[in-house]
C-alpha cells in the first residue's frame, strides 16, 4: 500500500504501467489498485500463479469485465477451467499442425512484422475462406487447436519479443481483414459457424488483445450489414475499427511502415504470411534475447532446422521433428525464384 493508501500490486510486473487515464476513467493509480483487488480475490480461490499471471494479464480482464471484480473473477476462472480441459498450457509443445500450409492455403491468415507501436501485425483473408477444402485437409477440432496454439504462441513468443524490443509492455496486435470476395456464403452457413466459434474462444479466454483492426475491400454486402452493426456497439470498441477507403494503402501506411507492410498490401515487405516474418522469426534478435525470455531458446532452436536451398529451383518442403514436439510456423518452401516464398504476389 502507498503512502496515499492506494493498493500496490504485489506480482510481476514486467515493465512499468503507463502514466496515463485509461478508456474506464482510472488513472494508473487506480488501475493497479484493481488489479492489486482483484489478485488477492483470486489468490484467495488459489487461482492466481506468480510466476504466470503478470499485472498485465490480470489487467486484460479486469478491462473486458469493465473492472467489475465479479464478473471478471467469473471470466477469470473460467478461462482456467478451459485451459485445463483443452491442455492449453502445454499446447505449444503437445500439438504438431503438420497440414498447416494446406490449411493457410484454405484459410489465409497469418502475423507479419509490427506496426508503427511495435504490436504484431495479424492478417486474415477471409474472402479466400475454401470451406470444401479446410472440410478435405483437416477437422474442425485440429482447426480450432491451430487456432489456440497460435493464440499461445502470441502472447508466450511474439509479445514478449516485442515488448523487449520496445522496452514496453506490448500485449496488442494491429490487425488486417482483407473481405474482397465476401459474400453471403460467407456469412452464413458452415464458414459464419467456424468464424463464430473461434471468435467465441478468442473474446472469452484472450480478452483486450485487438488494438486495432482495418478492415480493407469491404464489398457492398459487408458494408450494408457494417451499417446495420455499427449504431449497436459502444464507442470505445467502434474507435478499435476502420473501414479503410478504396485506396487502402494510404490507410494502412498511417499505422505501419512501409518495410513492415507486405508488398501485396501497397508496402516494401517481401515476406509473406506463411514465411512468419517478424522479430520471433529473427535468428539474429533471438540470439540477442536468447537469455532474457523464457521461450526464446526453444524459439530459436526451431528455426535452426529450417536447411538452405539452393540450385535447382525446385519446390521442396523440410518439416524436421524435434524431441520436445515444438514446431516454428516457418516452414522453408523454395521457389523458382531461390527464395522463400508462398501466396507471391
Amino acid at each position: 500500500m502507498t503512502k496515499d493508501g492506494q493498493l500496490k500490486f504485489q506480482g510481476r510486473v514486467p515493465y512499468p504501467p503507463v502514466d496515463k487515464v485509461d478508456d474506464w476513467g482510472l488513472d494508473a493509480q487506480q488501475q493497479e489498485a484493481q488489479v492489486e483487488q482483484f489478485r488477492r480475490l483470486l489468490e484467495g480461490k488459489n487461482a492466481w500463479v506468480k510466476d504466470e499471471h503478470d499485472y498485465y494479464t490480470l489487467l486484460r480482464f479486469l478491462r473486458a469485465r469493465n473492472y467489475e471484480l465479479d464478473k471478471a473473477t467469473k471470466m477469470w476462472l473460467d478461462t482456467l477451467e478451459w485451459r485445463r480441459e483443452y491442455g492449453v498450457d502445454t499446447i505449444l509443445e503437445d500439438f504438431v499442425f503438420h497440414e498447416r500450409e494446406q490449411f493457410l492455403m484454405a484459410y489465409p491468415q497469418g502475423y507479419h512484422k509490427t506496426d508503427k507501436l511495435g504490436r504484431p501485425i495479424y492478417i486474415q483473408l477471409l474472402g479466400k475462406i475454401d470451406i470444401g477444402t479446410l472440410k478435405r485437409i483437416t477437422t474442425e477440432e485440429r482447426m480450432i487447436k491451430f487456432h489456440i496454439q497460435e493464440y499461445e504462441r502470441c502472447v508466450k513468443v511474439l509479445m514478449p519479443i516485442c515488448s523487449k524490443l520496445q522496452g514496453r509492455q506490448i500485449d496488442q496486435t494491429f490487425g488486417i481483414m482483407d473481405v474482397k470476395g465476401v459474400g453471403m456464403s460467407h456469412l452464413s452457413g458452415e464458414v459464419k459457424r467456424l468464424i463464430s466459434t473461434l471468435t467465441k474462444y478468442d473474446q472469452d479466454n484472450y480478452p483486450e488483445m485487438l488494438g486495432r483492426i482495418c478492415i480493407i475491400n469491404a464489398p457492398m454486402v459487408f458494408k450494408a450489414i457494417w451499417a446495420l452493426v455499427k449504431p449497436l456497439l459502444n464507442p470505445r470498441t467502434l474507435s478499435k475499427i476502420q473501414i479503410c477507403q478504396t485506396n487502402y494503402a494510404k490507410d494502412l501506411l498511417e499505422h505501419v511502415d512501409a518495410e513492415n507492410l507486405p508488398e501485396w498490401l501497397g508496402g516494401r515487405s517481401k515476406g509473406t504470411l506463411l514465411d512468419d516474418v517478424g522479430p520471433w522469426s529473427d535468428p539474429e534478435v533471438l540470439k540477442k534475447i536468447e537469455g532474457q525470455l523464457p521461450l526464446a531458446p526453444k524459439t530459436l532452436k526451431a528455426l535452426k532446422r529450417l536447411a538452405t536451398l539452393s540450385g535447382t529451383g525446385e519446390v521442396k518442403m523440410l518439416i524436421e521433428e524435434q524431441a520436445d514436439g515444438y514446431q516454428s510456423p516457418r516452414w522453408g518452401r523454395l521457389c523458382r525464384f531461390n527464395t522463400l516464398c508462398v501466396f507471391c504476389q
